[in-house]
């Protein structure tokens, strides 16, 4: 056990703690060094972040279904409705829905009760060539799941009012039921006559007709998918309504302006980060985060490749309409304010929305070819492909998980960070080796300075006796 300063009157646990205090710097040195990093990471990270929100754009853009957009106008809306797909077309339709398509259903005679027993002559019935067994304890409750248990009978089995109903999953005339009794347990039920035929019929399964632009149709569902390429015509009730399917230019031109967005979001975020300066003296701890990447040759090489990506003409395409300057996506300009020269420094871009708006509605083609230019294709030079593809293409080099520029910077400042925590784990370890020694060295001196105090006090007692 150790007592501080019993025998020397020094506190000696406090001049271990300042000798302590004093080693330990080390350790907040490296701190300095470790949370620098993180700050760094962080920065990385939402560069990161802010470019794959890009690339989705970007991929999307590069693609030529992202410009098969398309709005559906009906004169009468409850008649049918549209879905669209990618590979639809602008027309005018004029559909008349003459019938629905029905889904056969019938049902028994009405019983006594749904959960006692029927009594039936015990056999097998068919449901669309699938055999249910019944026996003579079954009641409308039982044979109703055991006939929606049964797989492929293709029917669904509900009792109502103590009636025994069977519908056919499917609609149209094709889909009727068919049945085959078995010892007369259907016409005991009421379901089949005494000559075999159905007794209660409550809808008859019949197909859907519809007529388009006097073009005579029937179809067994009411969704009706091959009809007309890139539709799905969902039946709701007859009747006569005008169709009108449009391309959705305003839809269109959202998606390239958020794609604009979101590259004067990345960098802007970039040009801030680069541009920052170092703040010095330091005078409190934030002020250490400042300018951590200044200059970051990485980050301004992403800049400048992305401001010509998105600045360059498209080889290849009608003069017109071979850059984002020719559908009212200029640079920015400087026109004597601040924030007019970070914008025109950082390659900052402006969206005219007259001009954007005009130029996919006079030639949306070329708007299209302008993104989309030979996706999917190999091994060209840059200004060979469309803008969406080409920015697309290149921060899948920048922001791929495994292979990635930014993946591979982000290892590289967690495997410091990492080293760091090693060195704090070392010096701590040789820290707590050298306080118990000094703990053990000043132990010793208080145990000889009372060894020394003890004969000193004896010799005192010696004289005293001696005088």
């Amino acid at each position: 056990m150790y007592i501080s300063g019993l025998s020397s009157n020094i506190d000696t646990t406090q001049i271990i703690e300042e000798l302590m205090s004093i080693e330990r710097s080390s350790i907040d040195n490296i701190k300095v060094k470790q949370n620098l990093l993180d700050k760094k990471k962080e920065i990385y990270n939402d560069i990161s972040s802010r470019l794959n929100n890009l690339k989705s754009l970007a991929s999307d853009l590069s693609s030529e279904s992202a410009f098969n957009i398309y709005n559906v106008s009906y004169s009468e809306q409850s008649i049918v409705q549209w879905t669209i797909a990618s590979n639809a077309a602008a027309a005018n339709y004029s559909v008349t829905v003459n019938s629905i398509a029905t889904a056969h259903t019938i049902g028994s005679d009405r019983k006594d009760s749904s959960t006692e027993a029927l009594g039936l002559t015990a056999g097998v019935i068919k449901i669309n060539g699938v055999d249910i067994e019944v026996n003579e304890l079954d009641s409308l409750n039982s044979i109703r799941d055991k006939i929606n248990n049964a797989e492929d009978a293709n029917v669904r089995a509900t009792v109502v009012d103590n009636v025994l109903r069977l519908r056919s999953v499917n609609t149209g005339a094709e889909n009727q039921i068919q049945l085959v009794d078995g010892n007369n347990i259907l016409a005991d039920l009421g379901i089949l006559s005494s000559d075999s035929t159905i007794k209660n019929e409550f809808v008859a399964a019949s197909d859907a007709s519809i007529t388009i632009d006097g073009q005579d149709i029937t179809s067994s569902t009411n969704s009706i998918t091959d009809v007309i390429d890139g539709a799905t015509l969902q039946l709701l009730k007859t009747g006569t309504t005008n169709v009108s399917v449009e391309r959705d230019t305003a839809a269109i031109a959202a998606k390239i302006k958020n794609f604009v967005n979101q590259y004067n979001s990345a960098i802007d975020l970039i040009y801030s980060k680069v541009t920052e300066k170092r703040i010095y003296p330091i005078e409190s701890e934030s002020d250490r985060y400042f300018g951590l990447v200044n200059g970051d040759v990485t980050l301004n090489n992403i800049k400048y490749n992305l401001n010509n990506l998105f600045t360059s003409g498209v080889s290849g395409l009608d003069e017109s309409l071979s850059s984002l300057a020719n559908i009212g996506i200029t640079k920015s300009s400087f026109n004597g304010t601040t924030s007019d020269s970070t914008s025109m420094l950082a390659g900052k871009l402006v969206i005219n929305d007259t001009e954007l708006n005009e130029a996919i509605a006079s030639d949306f083609e070329a708007v299209k070819n302008l993104f989309t230019k030979n996706n999917g294709v190999s091994d060209l030079e840059v200004e060979d492909y469309g803008i969406g593809v080409r920015v697309n293409n290149y921060l899948y080099n920048i922001t791929n998980s495994t292979t990635g520029i930014l993946k591979s910077k982000s290892s590289s400042f967690e495997k410091e960070i990492s080293m760091f925590q090693k060195q704090i784990e070392t010096v701590e370890a040789r820290l707590e080796t050298k306080e118990e020694s000094l703990i053990k060295k000043f132990a010793a001196m208080e145990a000889a300075m009372n060894s020394s105090n003890t004969q000193l006090q004896w010799l005192q007692q010696l004289m005293g006796t001696l005088f």
